[in-house]
């Protein structure tokens, strides 16, 4: 997203949000080792998971890019409450009500 513009502060916003969803991932991965620690972790090409198709094309408006986005961070709101709901451990809980209410934040961040 952040190369589909040149408006500064959108550039801004949107390689801010990249980042966090890469630190995200770290906690998330933190887990899994935590859980798992003699199994590598292995990204499949496609997740079966229902996340909403996210692909930025040359010619979309800023406003659906946007839109799209929104879409994508409420949905990620939604699975780490579901997260909460599957983990037994209270720090997993946790963890998956902070992630949760990050994405809930980043959803309004970019409704902004």
């Amino acid at each position: 997203m952040a190369e589909s513009t040149d408006i500064f502060p959108l550039k801004d916003k949107f390689a801010f949000l990249g980042n966090e969803e890469k630190g995200h991932r770290r906690i998330l991965e933190k887990i899994f080792k935590k859980k798992f620690p003699d199994q590598e972790i292995s990204m499949l090409e496609e997740s079966s998971m229902p996340f909403p198709k996210f692909e930025v094309g040359y010619k979309m408006q800023l406003s659906e890019i946007i839109q799209k986005a929104m879409e994508a961070e409420k949905f990620a709101t939604d699975f780490y409450k579901e997260m909460e709901k599957k983990v037994d451990e209270e720090d997993e809980k946790a963890i998956a009500r902070y992630l949760s209410s990050m994405e809930e934040s980043h959803y309004y961040l970019l409704k902004k």
